[in-house]
């Protein structure tokens, strides 16, 4: 894709998670916003924190079964795989979640796509980038994000985003296989 002034471009989806951290996910992980009541996403026994459970989510497939949706707090996530303290869960009934899925074109065969619901805390929505907006870690950063992270922008005015790394994320975890 290419803006007005020709320049190719990559189109991301920018998640917020509390008041100060911006996250991208490429677009091409088909992102689907919805919010769920906490009453509506099953917990699983035995799962870490940051898995609140599963949800069957509204798509029928063609053999008449609804996929099971697994529900995690991305802010928790992201704390348990990258060593930080994890953050204060919040206790609100609706929850923002953003749907996403795995378009891997590593050349596994799978029987279908793997879906993914992200509890955030808002959405920042499409945003489009050319390359030359991307810049790679910073240096003391890359220790703990570059396994999770790619690179990082300003967005939303002015404010740092980290490109998430998407296959990492889904092989960082044994829920999404």
């Amino acid at each position: 894709m290419t803006n007005d002034q020709g320049q190719t471009v990559r189109d991301y989806f920018g998640l917020r998670l509390g008041n100060h951290v911006r996250l991208l996910v490429p677009w091409e992980c088909s992102p689907e916003v919805m919010v769920l009541s906490r009453r509506e996403i099953y917990p699983i026994p035995g799962m870490g924190d940051a898995c609140l459970g599963v949800y069957s989510h509204q798509i029928v497939r063609a053999n008449g079964h609804s996929p099971l949706l697994w529900v995690v707090d991305l802010a928790d996530w992201l704390s348990d795989l990258m060593g930080f303290q994890p953050p204060v869960l919040s206790q609100t009934e609706e929850l923002t979640v953003v749907v996403i899925t795995d378009n891997s074109k590593d050349g596994e065969m799978r029987p279908k796509p793997q879906l993914l619901g992200l509890v955030v805390s808002g959405v920042v929505g499409k945003v489009s980038l050319s390359p030359e907006e991307v810049e790679p870690l910073p240096p003391k950063a890359k220790p703990v994000l570059a396994p999770y992270c790619t690179g990082w922008a300003r967005i939303d005015g002015g404010k740092m985003a980290a490109i998430l790394n998407l296959p990492a994320l889904w092989a960082a975890t044994a829920i999404v296989h």
